[in-house]
């Protein structure tokens, strides 16, 4: 609800959609990438976006775990640029492409018959297209995102034949089974021709160490909220 009042005071104040407004201030006419979108009038503002090349940044994971939907259908259904991203919730990032698949469709299927805007049911072929070039094409960066001549050498595998992801055997799409994966499955990531991860273990640190340091990161901000009540119960 407060997205949608902050739209109708943009529109009273400004005599535009907040998508509208950027237009007119130049504000889209840069590589732009707009996370969520929850409040985009995907009727008016589907061709703006289209037309400036503007990448709807999909995080799934956003609101948490059964923090709600985003309007993934909508975006692909208007036609409009869409990648898969993580924000805070989960760093795992084929979590993150298997939960963009299946909030959609299940956004897709609740909402269709009522929604005022065409709707696209995601795929795990959208999805996984949005982590690799279409989020490449958005940052105007051919060499990004795709295995061709001239492309940066990042790449990564991931098992989808193991144990609890697959069957034992390659399967006929291999890309459905990421939707039983997880980012345990990933066994090598390199970057630029370097190797971050291989065989499933991080090679360019110690493991054990950067965990720690991490830890004790987690540790001094979670001090700093308890300090201030962030963790005391709150009546329902």
């Amino acid at each position: 609800m407060t997205t949608y009042v902050r739209i109708a005071t943009v529109k009273k104040l400004w005599g535009a959609s907040p998508v509208e407004w950027m237009r007119q201030l130049g504000l889209l006419d840069v590589p732009v990438f707009g996370a969520h979108m929850n409040g985009v009038d995907w009727k008016d503002d589907a061709a703006i976006l289209k037309s400036h090349g503007v990448v709807y940044a999909h995080c799934p994971s956003g609101g948490g775990a059964g923090g709600g939907t985003q309007p993934f259908p909508e975006a692909l259904g208007a036609g409009v640029a869409t990648n898969v991203g993580i924000d805070t919730h989960s760093n795992d990032m084929i979590e993150n492409i298997k939960l963009a698949v299946i909030y959609g469709q299940a956004r897709e299927s609740l909402t269709k018959d009522t929604s005022a805007f065409p709707m696209k049911k995601p795929t795990i072929w959208d999805a996984v297209s949005g982590v690799t070039h279409v989020a490449a094409d958005g940052l105007r960066r051919p060499d990004l995102g795709r295995i061709a001549p001239g492309a940066k050498a990042d790449l990564i595998s991931v098992d989808v034949s193991g144990l609890l992801v697959g069957t034992g055997a390659l399967p006929p799409e291999p890309l459905n089974n990421l939707l039983y994966a997880h980012g345990l499955s990933v066994r090598n990531v390199m970057t630029d021709g370097n190797f971050q991860i291989m065989d499933g273990e991080l090679v360019v640190d110690d493991q054990e160490n950067v965990a720690r340091r991490g830890g004790q990161a987690v540790q001094k901000i979670w001090g700093l909220l308890e300090d201030q009540d962030w963790f005391k119960p709150t009546a329902r």
